[in-house]
């Protein structure tokens, strides 16, 4: 029988100091604690050389500018999907110099002539 053995006689011993403390068992939610909580404590920067940080740098660049570029683009687009189209108005014949000739450059005017 060894003193690793967990028996009444190895407990007195132990009581008197004879024997070494038993290792206590770590059940498994301790050991998921405890990786939890050295999974919180790291400090994934800390063990980074001065290279190594320039890049990540860089890369949260990257990635900061990539997503503005695509909020920007989006917002772009939505700009001009409203704003594609102007209005569609009914004029008479007294109003066509006024609204037509006159508008302001840039602007295209397209003419559907009907008659009632």
């Amino acid at each position: 029988m060894r003193a690793s053995e967990d028996t009444e006689w190895n407990d007195v011993q132990r009581k008197f100091g004879n024997l070494p403390e038993k290792e206590r068992e770590i059940t498994l939610k301790e050991l998921t604690d405890i990786a939890i909580e050295a999974a919180e404590n790291f400090d994934v920067l800390g063990a980074k050389t001065l290279e190594e940080l320039d890049e990540i740098e860089d890369e949260e660049d990257d990635k900061v500018l990539e997503e503005y570029r695509r909020k920007r683009i989006a917002e772009m687009q939505e700009k001009i999907r409203v704003s594609r189209f102007g209005t569609l108005e009914t004029i008479g014949q007294q109003d066509f110099v006024q609204e037509v000739s006159n508008e302001k450059e840039g602007v295209d005017v397209i003419i559907h002539l009907f008659q009632s």
